[in-house]
């Protein structure tokens, strides 16, 4: 063979270098068929796990459909146009519609014409994102019952971007409790006009006492004592004049008490001259019992037009707390004042004296009289409201609506 030239393969060379070398595709199989099981099993563990959620959403379906349809209220769906998509038997058995009547119908034609306006301005504000939710007491008309009262709950549900894409509206039948709260309206007012009756008659009853002790008692002691008064001149015996002087002194002391009786029980300043008038009259009178100086603000218009049963129930108020003042505050100086705006009136008496804890009142000596003037002012509409602490005086606000009219004004 010639130098540089390669000696032709034989059969035998050919087969034994086949036989060195490894199949030429074995090794990519092997790898392929290694990444395809892992493949699998991945797969295979995306599908169990796909089916537990869906078993568990499933399971969460079955479940939110029958609260859906075993609601004792009324659940509806609603698209963004106000028409109903489905409601729950409750709905439709509140509403006396089908399923089928009802997804021809929108919210506002059950809603009562007076109250739609309000529903259409919540659920716009619900719409724009002003609110997440609104409750509205409403009337609506079912198909078979009649115009009923409904507590609406309405919501919105919202996709993932934010974007709306239906309502979720819950209707509760209250009509048994605004008919409750109706007749329990009617019942207040019944024993406000029966409250009323009575201290009308009350304060009549007073009128007609304080006119027997004036014609029937005060005026035969007066006589009594003019008629002893001549006598006395007539008399020689010492004895009998020193006699004589202490009867005139007996008589003039019942006089007296008499006539504080029968001003007490009549209120002739108030009657003839007004309240103002006859606050600060009652205000000498306290200043005079207890030594306390009292200040009359007059910061107020008269005061006239109020009711004869109003101004009776605010002075006899103001003197059942400026008893309290004298009794109890240990007080040097108490002020009243009286102011007024559109609605309302206001009538105030505070003092400089040792003051109290106001959670504790109803059992102290002076609880009894902030009760009763508060129960009468709450006849009237009015409310007392007390200020005070230990060491910081007190101070006593009276408040009564000026639309007060006398048959509603319960007197003293």
């Amino acid at each position: 063979m010639e130098a540089g030239r390669m000696a032709p393969k034989t059969p035998s060379n050919r087969t034994e270098e086949r036989q060195a070398l490894p199949p030429p595709s074995e090794q990519p199989v092997a790898e392929r068929t290694a990444a395809l099981s892992r493949t699998i099993a991945q797969l295979q563990k995306q599908i169990r796990r796909l089916r537990r959620v869906k078993r568990a959403l499933a399971g969460k379906a079955g479940r939110l459909r029958k609260i859906f349809d075993r609601a004792p209220i009324g659940i509806g769906l609603r698209d963004m146009q106000d028409r109903f998509l489905e409601g729950n038997p409750a709905m439709t058995q509140m509403l006396g519609y089908s399923q089928k009547d009802l997804r021809s119908m929108n919210l506002g034609m059950i809603i009562h014409s007076e109250d739609e306006p309000a529903r259409q301005a919540l659920f716009q504000e619900l719409v724009e994102g002003k609110k997440d939710f609104y409750q509205l007491d409403l009337r609506f008309f079912s198909n078979d019952r009649g115009l009923r009262w409904g507590r609406l709950h309405d919501s919105l549900v919202r996709g993932v971007d934010g974007k709306s894409l239906y309502s979720l509206v819950m209707i509760q039948d209250i009509t048994r409790e605004k008919q409750a709260e109706a007749e329990l309206a009617l019942h207040r007012e019944n024993l406000r006009s029966l409250a009323s009756e009575l201290a009308l008659t009350e304060e009549r009853e007073r009128r007609r006492l304080a006119e027997f002790l004036h014609d029937e008692i005060s005026q035969p002691l007066a006589l009594a004592k003019i008629k002893l008064a001549s006598l006395q001149g007539n008399l020689s015996d010492p004895c009998l004049i020193q006699q004589a002087e202490e009867v005139q002194e007996l008589l003039g002391q019942a006089i007296h008490l008499t006539r504080n009786l029968t001003s007490e029980l009549s209120l002739p300043v108030l009657h003839e001259n007004g309240l103002v008038e006859a606050v600060e009259w009652l205000a000498e009178q306290f200043q005079e019992k207890y030594g306390i100086s009292v200040c009359v603000n007059r910061n107020t218009e008269p005061m006239d037009a109020l009711p004869e049963g109003v101004r009776v129930l605010l002075f006899r108020s103001v003197n059942e707390l400026l008893t309290n003042v004298g009794k109890h505050a240990q007080a040097r100086r108490a002020e009243i004042s009286f102011w007024q705006d559109n609605d309302y009136l206001y009538l105030e008496i505070a003092d400089n004296g040792i003051g109290f804890d106001v959670s504790s009142f109803p059992t102290r000596g002076r609880g009894f009289g902030l009760f009763s003037v508060r129960e009468r002012l709450r006849h009237l509409g009015g409310v007392l409201k007390v200020n005070s602490a230990p060491g910081q005086g007190t101070r006593m606000t009276i408040t009564v609506p000026r639309t007060g009219t006398e048959d509603s004004a319960p007197v003293w």
